[in-house]
């Protein structure tokens, strides 16, 4: 239990470190390259979804801690790409460096996970991220006793949802809002689409 809080202390530390270095993140993602990646694909949290991503490992024989990567609001893929950006990529292979195995996967309906993206609801995505964690209990090089959520953004919301079903061993928000999630709707479009109009009204 304790080498369990050395895993989760290190890896806490090391996202802070590494989320201020990718804000100014502009290297093209042809530079990380892993050797110990391999593509897979499982069912997802419906019989109409299955969902398509990345495994990569530490080099060595494990098993490993895993971390299971979250994506944003918005239909993104497993790379969370953004023009040149492709942040979970950089991600992966830096904590596949500290030792961790990463699994990270394309959002239902997007790139090459099946299902309907634009009808799903954020219980919807929760489903499919305890699929993933789900997956990662089936795996002979994933240490059972230290899987670890993390989420970017929306994502921090859905793994806490996920959460509540398979208990991880602990959970890290990216740029997680610390407010209720009408809170978060309304402030978006306050500031993106309707600056001038009463909060109230929107």
């Amino acid at each position: 239990h304790a080498m369990n809080i050395l895993y989760v202390f290190r890896l806490t530390s090391f996202l802070i470190t590494l989320s201020l270095c990718l804000s100014g993140c502009n290297e093209d993602s042809k530079k990380h390259t892993n050797t110990n990646s391999q593509e897979v694909s499982y069912a997802g949290g419906d019989t109409q979804t299955t969902l398509a991503g990345t495994l990569s490992l530490p080099k060595g024989d494990g098993p490993f801690p895993a971390v299971l990567l979250i994506s944003g609001s918005g239909a993104n893929d497993r790379d969370e790409t953004l023009g040149p950006l492709k942040p979970f990529t950089v991600l992966a292979e830096a904590l596949n460096k500290q030792g961790y195995a990463v699994l990270r996967y394309d959002d239902r309906g997007t790139a090459h996970s099946t299902g309907d993206y634009r009808s799903a609801t954020l219980d919807d995505f929760a489903a499919d991220a305890v699929a993933g964690m789900q997956y990662l209990r089936g795996d002979k090089h994933i240490d059972q006793n230290c899987l670890i959520l993390t989420g970017h953004s929306e994502g921090s919301h859905i793994a806490t949802l996920a959460a509540e079903t398979l208990r991880p061993e602990a959970i890290v928000f990216l740029a997680g809002a610390a407010q209720t999630m009408p809170d978060v709707f309304l402030t978006q479009l306050q500031t993106l689409s309707y600056p001038d109009e009463d909060p109230a009204q929107i």
